[in-house]
C-alpha cells in the first residue's frame, strides 16, 4: 500500500470479484464503500509521518522525493554529537530481561555479520528488529534461540547463559521457545488438531490424548478450535497464521518469536496478524520478539524497537525513541516508505 500511495495515478480495488472503486489514491482513501474503507485503513501512516499528530487525518500524500533527494540523505554525515544506542528502552529498563547479548560478535569465514551488540530484550513486552536485508537480524535472534554460538560475546537466556552452555542446556533453552515462521509450515496431511499437537506428540512424547486436550486448550483460547478436523488447505491464510501460532504455543515458551508475520498479507490480515501478536502476548503472558521490514506493524504494535544496520545496533528504544533517532541510517530506513 505504500508503493500504491507513492506511485499510482490510478489504482482499483475488487472486492468478491467487482470492481469496487476507482481513482486516485486519495479518491479511493474516501470511499464509502465498507469493504475498500476496511482494505485502505491499513495504508494509514500518520504515526510514521514525521511530525504528526496520532489522531490526524490521512494527509494527501507528497510527491516521491527525486533520486537526488535520496541520493543526498544517504551522503548526510552523522551528527557530530550522536552517541550509542542504550541496549534497552529506558522506559523498560526497569523490567527483568528474558534475554540479553552483550558485546556479541559473529564471524563465518571472513564475513563478520555482528558486531559487537549489546541487547536487552525486556520480559513480557513486545520486541520488534528491524533492518534491511542482510543487516544481521536473523542471525541475532538465533543466537537467542541457541541455534547460533557467538564468535565472541555472551547470550544469556532465560537466566542461562548460552555462551558456553553445553547442548542439553541449549536444548532446555529451545524448549521454552515457541517460533511462528512466515508461511505457517503446517503439514499439510494433517489435520489443524494434529498440527497443533504434533511438538507435544513428538518432540516430547506426550501422550496423544493429553496431547489433543492441550491442543484443543490452546485452540481454544486463540479462536480456532472450530477448525480442529480440518486441513491446513480447507482453511484460510489467516485462519493458517493463528493455527501456526496454536502449534507454537502449545508447549508454553515463555518465549515468542515472529518471522517477519505480514510478509505477503493484505493491509486486513495485516492489522489481524498485528492484533494477533498483542493478543496472544497478552493471554499467555510471555515475551515476544519480532522480525520485521514492515514500518506500520512495527509502530503499531511494538513495546521496544531495535534496529540492526550491517551487523551494529543504531537504534534501541520505544517506538516514539526510534522515530526521534537523529541518526540519517535510522531515519532513511524507517521513513523510506514516506
Amino acid at each position: 500500500m505504500t508503493s500504491n500511495r507513492r506511485l499510482a495515478d490510478r489504482m482499483g480495488v475488487l472486492s468478491e470479484g467487482v470492481l469496487a472503486e476507482v481513482g486516485s489514491f486519495e479518491e479511493v482513501s474516501r470511499s464509502a464503500h465498507p469493504a475498500v474503507r476496511a482494505f485502505m485503513s491499513g495504508a494509514v501512516t500518520e504515526r510514521m509521518r514525521e511530525g504528526a499528530a496520532p489522531a490526524a487525518p490521512a494527509a494527501p500524500a507528497a510527491p516521491a522525493a527525486p533520486a537526488s533527494a535520496l541520493a543526498a540523505l544517504s551522503a548526510e554525515a552523522l551528527p557530530p554529537d550522536l552517541t550509542p544506542p542504550p541496549p534497552c528502552s529506558p522506559a523498560l529498563a526497569h523490567l527483568p530481561c528474558a534475554a540479553r547479548c552483550e558485546a556479541l560478535h559473529k564471524r563465518f569465514g571472513d564475513r563478520e555479520v555482528l558486531r559487537g551488540v549489546t541487547l536487552s530484550i525486556p520480559q513480557e513486552k513486545i520486541t520488534f528488529i528491524i533492518g534491511g536485508s542482510g543487516s544481521g537480524k536473523s542471525v541475532l535472534v538465533k543466537h537467542i534461540i541457541g541455534l547460533l554460538a557467538p564468535t565472541s560475546g555472551r547470550v544469556e537466556v532465560l537466566g542461562r547463559d548460552l555462551s558456553g552452555a553445553d547442548a542439553e542446556a541449549v536444548r532446555a533453552t529451545q524448549r521454552e521457545v515457541g517460533v511462528l515462521f512466515q508461511g505457517a509450515a503446517l503439514f499439510d496431511s494433517m489435520t489443524v488438531g494434529d498440527n497443533i499437537a504434533f511438538p507435544l506428540v513428538e518432540g516430547r512424547r506426550a501422550p496423544r490424548r493429553e496431547a489433543r486436550a492441550r491442543a484443543a486448550e490452546v485452540a481454544e483460547r486463540l479462536s480456532v478450535a472450530h477448525l480442529l478436523r480440518r486441513f491446513p488447505d480447507e482453511i484460510s491464510n489467516g485462519e493458517r497464521k493463528r493455527v501456526g501460532l496454536a502449534r507454537a504455543l502449545v508447549t508454553r515458551p515463555r518465549i515468542m518469536i515472529y518471522d517477519e508475520p505480514t510478509t505477503g498479507q493484505d493491509p486486513v490480515m495485516m492489522r489481524r496478524v498485528d492484533d494477533m501478536i498483542v493478543e496472544a502476548a497478552a493471554l499467555f503472558a510471555m515475551t515476544s520478539i519480532v522480525i520485521s521490514h514492515d514500518m506500520s506493524s512495527t509502530f503499531r504494535v511494538a513495546d521496544q524497537v531495535a534496529m540492526v544496520y550491517q551487523g551494529e545496533l543504531l537504534a534501541c528504544g520505544a517506538p516514539d525513541e526510534v522515530r526521534a533517532s537523529r541518526d540519517p541510517r535510522v531515519r532513511r530506513f524507517i521513513y523510506a516508505g514516506g
